[in-house]
């Protein structure tokens, strides 16, 4: 096995079978399907950073990884910067409360970005200032990507409100791997976890 090429995508973590395929990492330079369970790959050319996309390397961003040998280490974790651009409210047959689907315009967030300081910054004398454009790839054009959360959930008030007031966002959430099978319902269930609001 090529160390510079070829790996997979996760390690502990396995692939919902919905998803199973259709898991794409994209470079500048080159691109593969993720086949699998865990997602093995090979690429044409190393790369430093790869971003993983959605049903094609033209598909949606989830997320963007930092190149490692032979394990990426996803864990299906989707991280995304952009605007949001509607919201819909909706009751599934079935399903005893509502929810909100959220579309957002979105470039995928780069591998340094975090929402704040975690524990293994505790030595460090002073915190950046959060900064919306130092945590995004721009050079990659903005898509269409649905975020899945309960219609009584506090995010959907700060999506409303950024809807309205054109705040951008960073965005996390995860692909769905529960028993909920949202995958029944949508083509590409992220569940929308938590959010940095920044001013317009």
């Amino acid at each position: 096995m090529n160390d510079d090429l070829a790996g997979q995508l996760t390690q502990d973590w396995m692939i919902p079978e919905y998803a199973q395929n259709r898991l794409w990492l994209d470079s500048d330079a080159s691109s593969a399907r993720c086949e699998g369970a865990h997602g093995l790959f090979e690429l044409d050319a190393p790369a430093e950073i790869v971003t993983v996309r959605w049903n094609g390397d033209e598909g949606v961003y989830l997320t963007q990884l930092k190149w490692q040998i032979d394990n990426l280490g996803w864990d299906g974790r989707v991280r995304l910067a952009g605007l949001i651009e509607s919201v819909h409210l909706t009751q599934l047959p079935e399903v005893d409360y509502p929810l909100a689907i959220v579309m957002l315009s979105a470039q995928p967030l780069l591998p340094h970005a975090r929402p704040y300081p975690n524990s293994t910054q505790r030595e460090l004398t002073r915190f950046e200032m959060p900064d919306y454009l130092d945590g995004v790839d721009d050079t990659l054009e903005p898509l269409a990507v649905p975020l899945l959360t309960f219609a009584d959930s506090p995010l959907v008030a700060i999506a409303q409100d950024a809807l309205v007031q054109k705040h951008p966002l960073h965005v996390f959430g995860s692909l769905d791997d529960s028993d909920s099978h949202w995958h029944e319902f949508f083509a590409l269930p992220i569940i929308w976890e938590s959010v940095t609001v920044f001013a317009p």
